[in-house]
């Protein structure tokens, strides 16, 4: 980040590049580039190695394009695309970030052989502070733009001053778990009365647990995650009132087999792709779609999440491959 502040602000030399379907932001300053990826409100953009368009039976991406940040790298660094053409743009990337709400992690898929650490930037934490800086800079020699980038900075506090206080919201729930649970359970206190704040402390909870999840995972040898589920497809699960069907899933790669864990109305189920096996995972008494139950209420509670999350590493390394259902 403090290289990006020690640039001089030049809207020439700032780049909207196309790779694919997919939209990156550089800053070249002569032959130097810093890779910026704001990632939002979708999940990583990984390729898996079963692409195979020409159909030789070979995978067609090249090796370091599979992830989504090597393939910016190496397109960037490199000056050919995940195709193997030419692009107009070469340069000596200093810096990849990697830009979130509130500064959650690439995946280690999305990372694949990148040689340089991605910087990993919030707009809670970081984005404010970093504009106001840019700001008193040159207040001086550009009145003008430094007032526009202080605007800018309040539309940002403006958009994320929610998320501070939903943390605020699960982190006293959580501390008072026991006394929100009797709450609940009476007279369903949390979601129906207080639905609307609520609402967003689920969709927390999901997404920590995923992120959760997927790292626990990642801790596992042999172990890639690929993808977790989207915000998108969280707020569907969260917002759903308990009547969604909507499916989360995360994939990964465990020795060599192409798995999943299936989050639904009905609970967990975890598959190999490989084999095409699935089977329930047992000892979860889990439904994301319903904080009215007991056990997914607890998951507000970061320890409540961390026993879920080793029981489901514990059941996926045990039986993943000798699941017993073909679907």
């Amino acid at each position: 980040m403090d290289l990006i502040i020690k640039m001089h602000i030049d809207f020439n030399l700032y780049k909207t590049n196309v790779s694919g379907t997919s939209l990156f932001n550089t800053y070249s300053e002569k032959c130097n580039a810093v890779i910026i990826e704001n990632k939002i409100y979708a999940g990583d953009s990984n390729h898996k190695d079963t692409v195979d368009e020409v159909g030789d039976g070979a995978s067609d991406i090249k090796v370091g394009y599979k992830g989504q940040l090597e393939r910016y790298y190496n397109t960037v660094s490199n000056g050919i695309n995940k195709k193997g053409d030419d692009t107009d743009l070469k340069r000596n990337v200093r810096q990849v970030a990697y830009l979130t709400l509130a500064g959650h992690h690439p995946t280690k898929e999305s990372i694949g052989m990148l040689p340089i650490e991605p910087k990993i930037i919030s707009y809670i934490d970081h984005i404010s502070k970093c504009l106001e800086q840019c700001a008193a800079m040159i207040d001086n020699t550009s009145p003008k733009l430094s007032t526009d980038i202080r605007q800018y900075r309040q539309l940002v506090i403006r958009l994320t001053s929610e998320v501070p206080q939903v943390l605020k919201n699960q982190a006293v729930i959580s501390d008072k778990i026991d006394i929100a649970w009797e709450l609940e359970n009476s007279d369903k206190f949390f979601t129906s009365d207080m639905a609307p704040i609520f609402n967003h402390v689920k969709w927390h909870t999901i997404d920590d647990f995923f992120n959760e999840l997927a790292y626990a995972l990642e801790q596992q040898e042999n172990c890639n995650v690929v993808s977790r589920p989207d915000p998108e497809s969280v707020t569907k699960v969260a917002h759903s009132k308990g009547r969604s069907t909507h499916m989360l899933i995360l994939t990964f790669v465990l020795n060599g087999n192409s798995m999943q864990i299936v989050s639904d109305s009905k609970g967990f189920t975890l598959g190999n792709l490989s084999t095409m096996q699935w089977d329930n995972i047992k000892g979860v008494d889990v439904k994301l779609n319903d904080f009215s139950k007991e056990g997914t209420f607890r998951m507000i509670k970061g320890s409540d999440r961390e026993i879920v999350v080793s029981e489901i590493v514990s059941f996926t390394l045990e039986n993943y491959n000798k699941l017993k259902k073909v679907f």
